[in-house]
């Protein structure tokens, strides 16, 4: 599997108590685990001159990283800050050493907005008063003289604000954990979980509540650091906040002096989780405006992605909507007969191969077959438990195996040794059913009621003027008489029962040309297919050729194959002649 970059996330600022130095801290998630990440890999833009100081690797499987960015002029910067993949990115996969692939499409980029401290207008500033460390300010909003209740003591403390701090979530397990940090004028007593209630309609709780490192005055914690985890926050999607409740019982050191009420305008950040337990970006509170700028979020439910891996040739799974199918088109055929396209489900090397699905591909030289592009799908539910697949083509007994590149359209473009080429594409599952089945043994309309409007093509490439249709069948390929008598395919007899229950469409096509036409169906039933050789009717003329989808009609011989989705060929010489099948080719969607 290609090495992909999955999201750039902002997880963290970060500042210095003494020297209120800015420190930015981003996530990076790769799709698998990654060596040799090191700060020369990323570039940090916006403008500003600030460096990466330090990567670290907060989870063993060694696909996320924690890059933290500081340093030039980001104590007084102004504006956007972010990272972005360098242009000569070194890191590897770990499981084969494979370099860097790609960034994922529509995948979330981050960025920080910053103001400058030096303006206390500039409401972008996160040290002012958004510093979590920053020991108080006269004229921050949260000086003591500010009264929060009408007859507060003079000497009340009071809380400056809640902040969102780090999140903690086991991103293997899934098990979110959120730590606020709640930041007082004065060094605090008595402040535990009972202090404090969730907020957003989690049923989570405050699981800790601990002095948080580095904040102490004279030994003394002005900072608490309160971590929320358990109820439905693994599943629960919203803001999730704290906030202090009615009396709490919290008391400044110097005097047992009891809290006062929260000033009107309190900042009180938020996480937002997205429905998976892991936080998204910290919303702040009203008073600052926080750092967090998200960046574009991947589409939810039905976006999926592809990869390609051409050192294995297979095509990666990377995510795959709920109601998404894998399209495959034929791009441009170089067969010379009919081959046979198989797809493998298997590893991320190619290997366990297990085939899921079997198409024909016909020869198209020099456009005989006007625009002729048909497509085949693979259904979602074919695909829910598949991570990899691998494409084989076989014609007269050679196979290739498609090679597969990256489109600039997100699709897959495979190719085979012959040149033969195929897109693949995730798409919306189509609402018209393939209903197109054995092989193009049978038209199953059996999930289907009432009238049934199809809409369609025929194209041609042969001297005779065959004609197609269609007749009734049970689930098995039999037909019936007038008299109800059953006739199997094979059995003397079939022949007169199956043209004597056509439907009488009669498709035919000019050579090296396409037809239309309109049908109406009756839903519920199974129809086979014949083609009537070089027009003869079979209902006149006992000895004319005909030829059955039910292959056992035949002989054994199957004159009919699946060349896409509601798309067949056909072959018309008796013995399968130049076994070509394009010598008549129906195409139709249920409209």
């Amino acid at each position: 599997m290609t090495l992909v970059l999955e999201s750039i996330v902002f997880r963290q600022f970060q500042s210095d108590i003494e020297s209120a130095n800015r420190k930015l801290v981003f996530r990076l998630t790769f799709n698998e685990g990654t060596t040799n990440v090191d700060p020369a890999d990323f570039i940090v833009t916006g403008g500003t001159t600030a460096t990466i100081t330090d990567i670290t690797i907060p989870n063993p499987n060694n696909r996320i990283f924690d890059v933290v960015v500081e340093g030039g002029d980001l104590n007084t910067f102004s504006g956007e800050v972010g990272l972005i993949v360098s242009p000569n990115i070194d890191v590897n996969k770990i499981s084969d050493n494979r370099p860097f692939g790609r960034v994922k499409g529509n995948a979330r980029l981050d960025t920080v907005a910053l103001g400058d401290p030096t303006n206390p207008t500039d409401p972008g500033d996160p040290t002012d008063p958004g510093d979590p460390t920053d020991p108080g300010d006269p004229t921050d909003p949260g000086d003591p003289t500010d009264p929060g209740d009408p007859n507060p003591p003079e000497n009340a403390p009071i809380i400056n604000r809640i902040i969102t701090v780090d999140d903690l979530s086991d991103l293997e397990s899934n098990t979110p954990i959120l730590v606020f940090r709640a930041v007082f004028d004065k060094e605090m007593a008595n402040v535990d979980a009972g202090d404090f209630v969730v907020t957003g309609g989690t049923t989570a709780t405050i699981t800790s509540v601990v002095p948080a490192a580095n904040t102490a005055v004279n030994g003394n914690p002005k900072a608490f650091d309160i971590t929320v985890s358990g109820g439905d926050l693994g599943a629960f999607s919203g803001t999730v906040g704290i906030d202090l409740v009615e009396s709490p019982t919290i008391n400044s050191l110097d005097g047992n002096i009891p809290l006062a009420p929260p000033r009107d305008g309190l900042r009180r950040d938020t996480f937002t989780v997205v429905g998976t337990g892991t936080p998204g970006p910290e919303t702040p509170g009203p008073e600052t405006p926080g750092p967090e700028t998200p960046g574009p979020e991947t589409p939810g439910d039905t976006d999926g992605s592809l990869s390609s891996d051409s050192e294995f040739n297979v095509l990666a799974i990377d995510a795959l909507g709920s109601t998404q199918a894998l399209s495959l088109t034929v791009e441009l055929s170089e067969i010379l007969t009919v081959g046979s396209l198989t797809i493998f489900s298997t590893d991320a090397n190619g290997g366990n191969r297990k085939p899921i699905a079997t198409f024909s591909v016909v020869e198209n030289e020099n456009n005989v077959l006007p625009d002729f592009n048909p497509k085949f799908t693979l259904l979602n539910s074919e695909l829910v438990d598949i991570t990899h697949l691998q494409f084989e083509l076989e014609e007269k007994g050679v196979k290739s195996i498609a090679i597969p590149e990256e489109l600039d359209d997100g699709s897959i473009g495979l190719t085979f040794e012959d040149g033969t080429k195929f897109a693949a594409a995730l798409e919306e599952t189509p609402l018209a059913a393939n209903v197109l089945i054995n092989d193009a043994e049978t038209i199953d309309l059996t999930d289907l009621t009432g009238t049934v409007n199809i809409s369609g093509s025929i194209r041609r490439e042969a001297k005779l003027d065959n004609v197609v249709d269609l007749y009734i069948t049970d689930a098995d390929g039999a037909v019936f008489d007038a008299m109800g008598n059953k006739f199997l395919p094979g059995q003397e007899g079939y022949r007169e029962a199956a043209i004597a229950s056509r439907l009488n469409i009669n498709l035919t096509g000019t050579n090296g040309q396409v037809e239309t036409f309109n049908a109406t169906l009756a839903g519920g039933t199974h129809l086979g297919l014949f083609i009537a050789v070089d027009g003869v009717d079979p209902a006149i003329d006992p000895n004319g050729e005909v030829f059955f989808s039910h292959s056992g009609a035949n002989g054994g011989t199957d004159h009919f194959r699946t060349l896409g989705n509601n798309t067949f060929g056909i072959e018309d010489q008796a013995g399968l002649g130049d076994s070509d099948f394009n010598d008549a080719i129906v195409a139709f969607d249920i409209v």
